[in-house]
Parts: structure tokens; C-alpha cells; sequence
């Protein structure tokens, strides 16, 4: 759904639904949270030319904000894919995700460490049995 040319128009709606959310919207309640603030002058004037593709309505995306989460969303699974996480010590679940701030809420993109729980059910089963 987000490898398509079109799908910075709906990028916000795909990577928010169904919306899972056992953790807090606030960021800065996660472990290992960074607040950056990045600023792109080449966007900011794109922004203000007026000269980007438009939302044909108010569910899609903004063009930047859509590709934005687009280039997130891929950073992500780039960073899961080399396996950088793994040098990390993490919580069960963890959660890797980001928030924009013009919407105040928390996208997990991803779970990773999450419990077998077929495998934890199987030991327990067993363990009952002996």
C-alpha cells in the first residue's frame, strides 16, 4: 500500500488503522525516545509555493507530511532489516514508531521482542503434565 506513487495521500490513514494502543501517546514516556526537531528549508519553500500535489479531500495526506511518514515507515524497516535493534536491550513488547507533532499521536510502525505466547502456553502446558 505505500510503494505506490499516490500513497503519500493516504499514509497517515495506512499506518494508523486499526489503531493498537497499549502504550501511551506521549513519546517521552518510551525508553529510548528522542525528540528532534528537523528543519528542511527546500520543504518549508515547497510548502509555501503551493506547488506540491494537493489532498483531494480532507482524509488524505498533505503531500510532505504523507511522504514524510513514507521515508519514516522505510527508515524503520531498514533498521529492523540490519538488525540494529538488536544491540539495544529491550522491553517485551517494544515498540519503534514516531509522532509528528502536528497531530500529537504516537504511530508504532512495529512490535518487536514480542512474547511467543503459543511457545510460553506449549512450556506451561508441559510443565503441568509433569
Amino acid at each position: 500500500m505505500l510503494k505506490q506513487d499516490w500513497s503519500w495521500r493516504t499514509a497517515h490513514f495506512i499506518l494508523q488503522v486499526p489503531r493498537l494502543t497499549d502504550y501511551s501517546p506521549d513519546v517521552s514516556y518510551f525508553a529510548y525516545h528522542m525528540c528532534t526537531q528537523l528543519n528542511f528549508e527546500e520543504l518549508v519553500e515547497l510548502s509555501e509555493s503551493g506547488n506540491s500535489p494537493q489532498p483531494h479531500n480532507s482524509i488524505e495526506d498533505d503531500y510532505i507530511e504523507g511522504s514524510t511518514r513514507i521515508i519514516l515507515w522505510k527508515v524503520v524497516e531498514r533498521l529492523i532489516d540490519s538488525k540494529t535493534f538488536d544491540q539495544l536491550h529491550l522491553s517485551t513488547p517494544f515498540h519503534v514508531g514516531y509522532a509528528l507533532h502536528e497531530d500529537g499521536q504516537t504511530t508504532v510502525l512495529r512490535i518487536l521482542n514480542w512474547p511467543n505466547v503459543i511457545q510460553a502456553l506449549a512450556q506451561h502446558q508441559t510443565s503441568d503434565h509433569s
